[in-house]
């Protein structure tokens, strides 16, 4: 592709899907309250904002790729959103795939030049108007927004270079990934989102032609994003035609069988073990009270943090557990998330998917707020509302917490509250999601329908959803 059009196609698609509409979720208080920085130099700010565009482009630089022509690219831009690509990867070919995460792109020199092309164009009224809505905080909506410069040219090069029939991603809501999304809509390349955790409101409606979801919480939570912005004539076309499939979670977690009475038997040598899960929002002097009051309860504690944890956080946590025998840090990068799980008899976390994948697992699962900061949202998720996850009140006895462990061990409705989540949760395809995954997508490109697997239903907002067959 040549740079005119390489220029004009990336204009296009900006023209039909703007910088602000590819980063709408960051444009949501929640988002943004966690994020955006006051910054009220006007001249100053622009300045700094195209020296920080340039370095970023830069820094990516690579002179040549080869054409390498594939069937599917798959994209993913964080070891969660590989993890739920995973299943697809094992049972296709290599020959007819292109796989690519964000850690190995590279600009070529034509890339660097239009990206450039684009900012200096549209930047400037970019620049203004996110003044005009935000005032003094525009910096990091700049630095976010102007990504879209970068991305749409090379995802537009990119799939020249590949020329695949399906395009696989497991996000749908960051600057990337909304930058693939609209891409592909310009070159007419059919679209499949696999969903890789939980997902709220606040998420752009689904926009691709196919859409894997976990359950009907994941469903239903899409259509209340859709009505936010129905009005939308895009989003409005765009979801009549995304077919969706409930298929199920992605990742595959056994369940954990413990020894529950050994738990609540009078033994004093029997000590509880909680895993406490924390991630970027966390808050370290909250979860450091969480730590010494499971201290003073004589529990022992197994903190798990996120693969992007602040480096910060971590060498605060290492610090502190130097020193003492009961606390333990599990490292997301060398742990598996099922090793984790063996070594405990609950988790207590705040606004994670872990609850989710834990209670998979058949592991007790506390919600308790790690930060008081006011972007930091009660049950974001809705594990309490939906009865997936309990409310830990502060200051927890011993006692309490392990008469609440015990009654989530009997509890039903619980249960059924994993089946919204997850629709393969008790049917024969839990744990063999990969298997269906190799089915439909077969189906996809084979352009067969799925009636032998779903149930198919007309849905008022989007094309259809299916409801696995049991």
């Amino acid at each position: 592709m040549n740079s005119f059009k390489l220029f004009k196609l990336s204009n296009l698609a900006l023209c039909k899907e703007s910088e602000l509409e590819i980063g709408k979720i960051f444009n949501n208080p929640l988002i943004s309250k966690t994020y955006a920085k006051k910054n009220d130099k006007f001249f100053p700010l622009f300045f700094n904002a195209g020296l920080s565009f340039v370095y970023r482009v830069l820094k990516k630089l690579i002179l040549f790729e080869k054409k390498n022509p594939k069937s599917i690219y798959i994209f993913s831009g964080t070891l969660n959103q590989y993890n739920s690509i995973k299943p697809v990867l094992r049972f296709l070919s290599k020959k007819n795939y292109s796989f690519n995460n964000l850690k190995r792109v590279k600009f070529s020199t034509k890339i660097v030049i239009i990206s450039f092309a684009l900012f200096l164009v549209r930047g400037l009224p970019l620049h203004l108007n996110l003044k005009k809505k935000y005032k003094n905080k525009t910096y990091w909506y700049l630095y976010k927004l102007t990504e879209s410069y970068m991305f749409i040219p090379y995802f537009l090069e990119e799939l020249d270079r590949i020329q695949p029939k399906l395009i696989i991603l497991s996000n749908d809501h960051s600057i990337y990934a909304r930058s693939l999304r609209i891409t592909a809509e310009i070159l007419e390349i059919k679209t499949l989102y696999i969903q890789h955790a939980s997902v709220s409101k606040i998420f752009p409606p689904l926009e691709f032609d196919y859409a894997l979801l976990d359950g009907n919480v994941a469903y239903q939570n899409y259509i209340a994003c859709y009505r936010a912005q129905k009005k939308n004539l895009r989003i409005k076309k765009n979801a009549a035609n995304c077919q969706v499939l409930l298929s199920g979670q992605k990742k595959k977690i056994t369940r954990v069988i413990k020894k529950k009475n050994n738990i609540f038997k009078e033994n004093k040598t029997k000590k509880l073990c909680i895993g406490l899960a924390v991630n970027k929002l966390s808050d370290f002097n909250d979860t450091l009270n969480i730590l010494i009051h499971l201290i003073k309860l004589k529990v022992k504690c197994i903190v798990r943090t996120h693969p992007s944890q602040n480096l910060i956080f971590i060498k605060k946590l290492k610090l502190f557990i130097k020193d003492e025998e009961m606390i333990r840090w599990s490292n997301p990068t060398e742990v598996s998330l099922l090793n984790y799980f063996e070594n405990l008899d609950a988790i207590i976390a705040g606004e994670t998917s872990i609850h989710f994948e834990a209670a998979l697992a058949y592991l007790p699962t506390f919600y308790y707020k790690f930060s008081k900061k006011e972007y930091s949202v009660s049950d974001y998720y809705g594990y309490v509302k939906n009865n997936l996850s309990t409310r830990l009140e502060t200051n927890f006895s011993l006692k309490s917490l392990k008469f609440l462990i015990k009654k989530t061990y009997n509890d039903n409705q619980r249960n059924q509250a994993i089946k919204k989540y997850s629709e393969t949760y008790g049917t024969i395809w839990q744990n063999r999601e990969d298997e269906l995954f190799k089915k439909i997508i077969n189906r996809i490109l084979n352009n067969k329908p799925f009636n032998d697997l779903f149930e198919i239903k007309k849905s008022n907002i989007y094309h259809s959803v299916g409801h696995l067959k049991l």
